[in-house]
């Protein structure tokens, strides 16, 4: 009864035609975001029943077998994936993608067995700063780049559900970065219908500045930056978009284990899981050895569960 109840509520709250009502996780809205497809056996141990995985794939990874492994490790062990496309990094910045390569990604996807009738995929990743977006910041360009891909993809005989790329809400306005809703104006104002057409938001909810905040902040560089940007998008285009926090975290430098354990505890107890229009909380990393990564890496440098690991285990469980 309180299954059927739950379904229920997303339902009313995501609209009986959302096509994000077929990845409700039986109300566990916790996964974690990986590096490497190989991973997706290791983090059974973080989430016995399954959760949202989010993982990057670059131009350079177009493997069939081992990105088939994944989809049939994936169904095995009750993960739906978030697929983060990527391109290629030239030592200083990440190449805008082409059109050719938004192509190759989708035949390259379209030829696979995902186990299930949609795949979330993430339009790249913080374009609001210049090395994620080929060395300069330029929300029309991207917004181009945004457009063809949801366009394309339509146009596929497999369904796919397109998230925008996530942007740095803690970014100022600089020769390499933009603001986050600078940036946002920007993109809805010239591509509306492009933002009409996603299946949710993106966001990485960090806990800023210095991903050493307190869980219980609430400006929008705070693990609640994910409600400003939903704000924004509610004003400019009268849009309610479900939200996918696919990265979130606290940097082990600067805090205790202990601590961030807890804080961890309090934002998804407090801020993200009572919230009906977060879907997902994949918090980054699971497992990082050398820096910046290993910050907020799941694993410690041994590769043995950190006191963060467990808790999210722990909140994870039915």
């Amino acid at each position: 009864m309180k299954f059927l109840l739950r379904l229920l509520i997303i339902f009313i709250v995501l609209g009986f035609s959302s096509p994000i009502v077929s990845f409700a996780n039986n109300g566990n809205k916790l996964g974690v975001h990986i590096l490497e497809t190989e991973e997706i056996v290791e983090i059974s141990k973080l989430l016995p029943s399954g959760g949202f995985v989010t993982v990057p794939i670059r131009l350079d990874q177009l493997d069939k077998n081992k990105w088939q492994k994944f989809f049939d490790e994936a169904n095995r062990r009750g993960f739906i994936p978030i697929v983060r496309l990527a391109t290629s990094h030239n030592g200083s910045f990440w190449e805008r993608p082409t059109k050719y390569n938004i192509v190759t990604f989708s035949k390259f996807f379209s030829e696979l067995d995902w186990h299930r009738d949609k795949l979330i995929v993430i339009a790249f990743n913080e374009p609001n700063h210049a090395p994620e977006w080929g060395g300069r910041v330029d929300p029309t360009n991207y917004g181009n780049s945004l457009t063809f891909l949801v366009n394309w993809l339509e146009t596929e005989p497999k369904q796919y559900l397109v998230l925008p790329a996530a942007l740095d809400a803690a970014a100022i306005n600089s020769p390499t970065a933009m603001t986050l809703n600078l940036f946002l104006d920007r993109l809805i104002s010239q591509f509306p219908e492009t933002i009409d057409k996603l299946a949710g938001w993106n966001s990485h909810a960090y806990p800023n500045p210095g991903f050493s905040g307190l869980p219980a902040d609430t400006h929008k560089m705070s693990v609640r930056s994910y409600q400003f940007e939903l704000e924004i998008i509610k004003k400019m285009t009268g849009k309610d978009l479900s939200v996918f926090i696919t990265e979130t975290g606290w940097d082990n430098t600067k805090k205790s284990m202990k601590l961030i354990s807890e804080y961890f505890q309090t934002a998804y107890e407090k801020v993200w899981h009572p919230d009906d229009r977060v879907v997902a909380v994949t918090p980054f990393l699971f497992n990082a050895q050398t820096m910046p990564f290993s910050a907020f890496s799941l694993l410690d440098t041994d590769e043995k569960p950190t006191l963060l690991f467990d808790k999210i285990k722990q909140l994870s469980l039915p």
